[in-house]
């Protein structure tokens, strides 16, 4: 009717509606409508405080939401998304904002982006409210398309909210040949940062805009580490006696597992759900990563050994 629109958040983050609202102010009322699973919910804000207290401050990544057009209004219905719109939060609706550690990657044929953010109600697993999952064209010559990415689970991320890992891998889709330059920032969002290369045994402490050069692909060498206990936003806290949530299994490289954990390796099993054993490593310096290729595609069963015990876990091999 020319007065109720349908606007759509087109980020993969949730969408601060009070920024949103003030960046279009001039068209928009800052009244807006949602559903939800317990039906329609009903928001607003009067630039300063929301109308309704209990409403959602966020609409979720690609979610939906009705606003209306103030009377007023001059113009086309042009709505503006800007880059500060995007916000984090530990709990959906709480309105609970968290730091957010990003990974910026530059090469010749563009840029990609990741973030990993602390939220104190977050699932250190992949979760579909909370982390977004990297979505590439695996196709003709997209195949090699520049991603950069850090693992929730078992899956490649664009966004990854955790509560308490202590070594995130991260890796990175490029075409051979290409020199890829990855650029911190945000580090005040973990406590103590460093970034462990699985190649050469070597732990970096990670300062504000500090680079890496990384010539083609990278995935199970590099690893994002957060040293030391902390509870609430300011850092990650040290994992105690959980011994399955500290070992990240993975496959995001054709025939390609990779194996990481806090606690040093000892011994890592590929084995196909039928009980046949594909591939193994024994580990004996202490290492925390092991990548094996050459794993027969499909579902598998990972049983990993380390000093502080043994888990198992199932994945699909790419």
């Amino acid at each position: 009717d020319g007065k109720y629109m349908i606007v759509g958040n087109p980020y993969m983050a949730p969408l601060d509606l009070q920024a949103f609202f003030a960046g279009n102010s001039g068209l928009l009322t800052g009244a807006y409508w949602t559903e939800t699973e317990n039906g329609p919910g009903v928001g607003g804000t009067d630039g300063n405080n929301w109308l309704t207290p209990d409403a959602s401050s966020v609409i979720p990544p690609y979610g939906a939401f009705f606003v209306e057009r103030k009377a007023d209004a001059t113009g086309d219905n042009t709505i503006k998304f800007t880059a500060d719109m995007q916000k984090f939060v530990s709990e959906a609706g709480s309105g609970t904002e968290t730091t957010a550690f990003t990974i910026t990657a530059d090469n010749e044929t563009g840029r990609s982006g990741a973030v990993l953010a602390y939220a104190g109600g977050a699932v250190n697993g992949y979760e579909a409210a909370e982390d977004v999952q990297l979505m590439r064209n695996l196709l003709g010559n997209n195949a090699n398309e520049l991603s950069v990415y850090t693992v929730a689970g078992d899956m490649a991320a664009n966004i990854n909210q955790v509560k308490d890992l202590q070594q995130i891998p991260l890796g990175l889709f490029a075409a051979d040949g290409d020199v890829t330059t990855l650029t911190f920032t945000g580090v005040d969002a973990l406590l103590e940062p460093s970034l462990y290369d699985a190649e050469t045994g070597t732990d970096t402490p990670i300062t504000e805009g500090m680079t890496l050069s990384v010539n083609g692909s990278s995935h199970g060498r590099y690893f994002i580490r957060a040293r030391g206990a902390g509870e609430g936003t300011s850092g990650i806290s040290e994992v105690v006696g959980d011994v399955d949530g500290d070992v990240t299994v993975y496959s995001v490289a054709e025939r390609q597992v990779v194996v990481s954990s806090s606690a040093g390796l000892r011994a890592v099993r590929v084995y196909a759900v039928g009980g046949q054993l594909l591939k193994s490593e024994s580990v004996a310096d202490g290492r925390t990563a092991v990548t094996l290729d050459g794993v027969d595609s499909g579902v598998a069963i990972v049983r990993v050994t380390t000093a502080a015990g043994t888990t198992v876990k199932k994945i699909t091999v790419k």
